[in-house]
């Protein structure tokens, strides 16, 4: 996966014969601000649980579950687990915000991603980052009205090899 900010590196790639076939959409959200979510479908039971990594603050899974079972989950992690430099430790990549189909607009997509972000500031993170394929029109609209603006694009490259 390349930015579209590399246009010297596209350029080398679309004339030694490689093609676009997928790409990723990043957006964040610094010193995002959110209230405590309020959980109004009594039915859910919530779990909350933090895992140490290799970053300074922890990681996050916030999941819903009806009846015994899991219907969704939001997934984060500090951007720390993958850089030591002291900036990237209080920005959160949410890594992961799935709903099953027959739970989907409902509301518990936006209060998963809303509880996660409001655990996530209590502990001591003030900025998010968030990513969808590119061909994800109900995710990057879902995000975008959260309030995250998109900054890069990333393009993965193939070649036909014979």
């Amino acid at each position: 996966m390349l930015s579209d900010k590399l246009g010297h590196i596209h350029g080398l790639f679309g004339m030694n014969g490689y093609k676009i076939s997928g790409g990723e959409i990043f957006m964040d959200q610094p010193m995002y601000q959110v209230d405590e979510p309020m959980l109004t479908d009594k039915s859910l039971y919530i779990t909350v649980e933090f895992q140490n990594g290799r970053a300074v603050l922890p990681k996050l899974s916030v999941k819903a579950f009806r009846d015994g079972k899991e219907i969704g989950q939001c997934k984060s992690e500090s951007a720390g687990e993958c850089c030591d430099a002291k900036e990237a430790q209080n920005w959160l990549f949410i890594i992961w915000l799935g709903i099953n189909e027959n739970d989907q607009k409902k509301g518990l997509g936006r209060y998963l991603l809303q509880r996660n972000l409001w655990e996530m500031n209590k502990i001591g993170y003030k900025n998010s980052v968030i990513s969808t394929d590119w061909n994800n029109f109900r995710a990057l609209l879902f995000y975008t009205n959260y309030g995250y603006k998109v900054v890069d694009t990333m393009h993965e490259f193939v070649k036909n090899i014979e």
